[in-house]
């Protein structure tokens, strides 16, 4: 089965089942429903580059830094999130119809992505049903059930996030948690600190701020360690499977430098894979962390954590992303906030630049802000042009909230002029 958690701990072991999600996650522009898959690496980057996402205007309250669109966000991360796979490989089972853990789990899977809840619901309870009849009938071993009752638990708990049941959520994701370590991974292994971050930031939305600020603080520091340990050793190891392979004197000298090339490149791309969905967690936790401390308005601290998950998020995404907007456009809210103009306008400037090529429908909020900005700083003249562009691309986008923003920045710059009249 490929369980839940047992991809992340260790060497990776590849099988078609197999899909991770390496880096930042984003919410479509439409609707705000998530991502209807989980991807590989290379998959979500294309999606990144393709996709627009939403961006939050400055100078927002402490109760939004993690809002719908944060919640929804940090529910499809998926890097705990493997695929449900039981008694793959076996013909008669396939020939039935396949088996029936599989078979409810996926409909139950089906009907979350499309955003069924209430049928993906009961679907999943119904697969936690089968699992525990077909370990009853000793149809699977006790290790197969364990993975599939994570994977459930850890399917209900991204749902219920989404639907904002945050008691809910905490309790399945810490009963996800709970299966992971009982299948051997480690406390700092990528799968428990994406569910960590998960875990602070409800902490956070329900005002737990003491809880929220220690686990983002391990997250952090256990990935940073990850990072550190990494760099250190570059040095090139020779798998097992080779050295006994040279061991062996019944080897084929022409199999054998096959295997070792087919076995030496599948080694480094499951290190690579690995490390940037380390590094991807790391840009995670920070940004997180830096959201939270703005909603404590802790600016001092959250603008270096925001600065460390934009160089993240331009290491592992690259610049022309919906990720990459979002930092920036967080990044300029503190700065904002500080009353860092010039800071502001440059960070906002270069999120205007990234959501230019990428056609980015949000480019209007992102003028709105810069208007914003100098308006605050009396540049009336230059508020109003900007100001002015925003509205005709709203116009354009259709996008009502980024058309209202502007007009009423506009209103603001007449009433300006007036009382300097």
């Amino acid at each position: 089965m490929a369980a839940l958690c047992a991809r992340i701990s260790g060497t990776v072991a590849r099988s078609p089942l197999h899909r991770s999600i390496s880096g930042f996650q984003v919410i479509s522009k439409q609707s705000g429903k998530p991502f209807q898959q989980r991807l590989t690496w290379s998959q979500l980057k294309h999606m990144h580059n393709q996709s627009e996402s939403k961006v939050a205007v400055p100078l927002q309250s402490k109760r939004s830094r993690f809002s719908r669109h944060w919640l929804v966000m940090m529910a499809t991360a998926g890097f705990s999130q493997g695929f449900l796979g039981i008694n793959l490989g076996k013909k008669e089972d396939e020939k039935k119809g396949g088996d029936p853990l599989l078979r409810v789990y996926a409909e139950a899977k089906h009907a979350h992505m499309t955003q069924d809840f209430n049928k993906a619901e009961i679907r999943y309870h119904d697969a936690l049903k089968v699992a525990d009849e077909m370990l009853k009938l000793k149809k699977i071993n006790f290790k197969t059930y364990l993975g599939a009752r994570t994977n459930i638990f850890d399917s209900l708990a991204d749902m219920a996030l989404v639907r904002g049941d945050l008691e809910k959520a905490e309790a399945l994701y810490k009963e996800t948690m709970k299966g992971c370590l009982q299948q051997g991974l480690e406390i700092d292994s990528n799968a428990i600190i994406e569910l960590s971050i998960k875990l602070s930031s409800i902490y956070a939305m329900l005002d737990r701020a003491a809880e929220a600020e220690q686990g983002l603080q391990f997250c952090i520091k256990s990935q940073d360690a990850k990072m550190s340990a990494e760099e250190k050793n570059k040095a090139f190891k020779v798998p097992d499977i080779i050295t006994e392979a040279v061991a062996s004197q019944e080897a084929d000298p022409d199999k054998l430098l096959s295997e070792d090339a087919a076995t030496l490149a599948q080694a480094e791309q499951d290190e690579e894979e690995k490390k940037r969905d380390t590094q991807a967690l790391l840009g995670m936790a920070l940004e997180t962390y830096g959201r939270f401390l703005m909603g404590q308005r802790r600016l001092g601290e959250a603008v270096p954590l925001l600065e460390r998950a934009l160089d993240v998020a331009e290491t592992v995404l690259g610049t022309d992303n919906g990720q990459y907007i979002i930092l920036l456009n967080d990044l300029a809210s503190a700065q904002i906030l500080m009353r860092n103009w010039d800071q502001a306008t440059k960070t906002l400037n270069k999120a205007i630049e990234s959501a230019t090529k990428m056609k980015s429908s949000q480019l209007p909020a992102l003028y709105c802000n810069l208007g914003a900005v100098f308006l605050r700083t009396s540049k009336l003249d230059q508020a109003k042009e900007t100001c002015l562009k925003a509205q005709d691309l709203a116009n354009k986008n259709k996008n009502t909230t980024a058309f209202s923003m502007s007009q009423k920045c506009l209103e603001k710059i007449q009433q300006v002029k007036k009382g300097a009249a």
